[in-house]
């Protein structure tokens, strides 16, 4: 039975998570809602159906959206974290360094 799914999907998990499809009024791939996460920053669901669409429907992908819009926020957060740490003195925090 083909249900229009290339067979390089079937066989790259990865892959065709990214394309699965999220908002299904508007036909809106995981992965147009995570690009348009990472690139516009938006604040909400509102900011994300703005953007691409995505969750101008039924509502139903808005967990969804919920979802990757705090990974991105957790991601960012990791990100400032590590660039932080990247820039410390390595004795930094400790009382008798550089004093």
């Amino acid at each position: 039975m083909d249900f229009g799914v290339p067979q390089s999907l079937i066989h790259d998990p990865v892959h065709a998570e990214s394309h699965r499809v999220v908002c299904h009024c508007l036909n809106v791939t995981e992965h147009e809602i995570r690009e348009t996460i990472a690139e516009n920053d938006p604040q909400s669901i509102r900011g994300v159906s703005q953007a691409c669409g995505a969750g101008a429907g039924c509502m139903s992908c808005h967990r969804h959206i919920r979802r990757m819009l705090n990974e991105h926020v957790v991601q960012r957060r990791m990100q400032m974290v590590g660039e932080t740490h990247a820039t410390e003195p390595a004795c930094a925090g400790q009382p008798s360094c550089g004093s």
